[in-house]
């Protein structure tokens, strides 16, 4: 994890050094990096899938679970779509985590398969029981 996020530390050219926006001072320079959640979302949703696809190709099992690992060693996303699982009681550990829960609201919340989803399934019966 740390070569890749050694790897996506840069910084802008120099012209975008010196390129300002209107309501900024002139003489204010800024270092342009990408910061930790840039890079993060970076390795989520581009490095650990292009490399879990990489390695599906050419059948390396222990690169398909190496690339899974590192969305366990990032630590878990903050957006509407977790905070809405979050609110339920489902709580993210880490990016893995997070992935799994975008994924299912994707398949089944989004299209209102509650009946096709187990977790769907089971919040609907405890909210009929109650």
């Amino acid at each position: 994890m740390q070569e890749v996020r050694k790897l996506l530390q840069v910084s802008a050219s120099s012209y975008w050094e010196q390129h300002y926006r209107l309501e900024d001072a002139p003489h204010k320079t800024k270092k342009k990096m990408l910061g930790e959640s840039s890079i993060d979302n970076i390795i989520i949703n581009t490095i650990a899938p292009l490399r879990f696809l990489f390695a599906n190709n050419q059948g390396q099992l222990t690169q398909q679970e190496a690339a899974l690992q590192l969305l366990t060693e990032l630590p878990a996303e903050h957006n509407h779509i977790i905070s809405n699982w979050s609110s339920n009681g489902w709580q993210a550990h880490h990016a893995a985590d997070t992935q799994a829960l975008i994924q299912l609201y994707n398949q089944y919340c989004s299209q209102k398969k509650c009946l096709e989803c187990s977790i769907g399934l089971s919040i609907l019966k405890m909210n009929y029981q109650q």
